[in-house]
């Protein structure tokens, strides 16, 4: 999520198509916690979750690197809203989407899911955000004529 918030692909695909789509950020189980698989302080700022509350608030200290780009108000719109799985982690297994992926939905309808971070890797120069965003151009380019 930093990449979002710091620049990068992402946040070029948010501010290329954020007054057409949607933007919502699912916070997940940490992937690389200070009590687990860390990457050192910069990118682990939070312990694995134990609760929602821990999650919960994790996902504000998210919010509070960016408050102009990021809400966790769900009705918020011209903003990346943040919200939270449950500690079953529901979302992520049922989207395989830990930990991360690009999930395009019209509705309620799953339209696009990016491919996961292991196929990713294979190929890194082909990251997730060059298929999300073909998609959007093309689905674009079909509507808006």
């Amino acid at each position: 999520m930093r990449t979002i918030i710091e620049g990068g692909p992402l946040l070029k695909m948010f501010k290329r198509y954020h007054d057409r789509v949607d933007f919502v950020f699912i916070y997940l189980l940490e992937a690389h916690p200070k009590d687990g698989w860390s990457f050192g302080d910069k990118f682990s700022a939070v312990k694995q979750h134990q609760t929602l509350e821990d999650r919960i608030e994790a996902a504000r200290m998210l919010v509070d690197l960016n408050t102009e780009l990021l809400s966790t108000d769900h009705k918020a719109k011209n903003k990346v809203r943040v919200l939270v799985d449950n500690m079953e982690n529901s979302f992520a297994m049922s989207y395989a989407a830990w930990p991360d992926r690009i999930i395009i939905a019209e509705g309620e309808t799953v339209s696009f899911v990016s491919d996961h971070v292991t196929q990713v890797m294979q190929n890194p120069q082909n990251i997730m955000t060059i298929a999300a965003n073909a998609w959007l151009e093309q689905y674009f380019s079909k509507n808006e004529l």
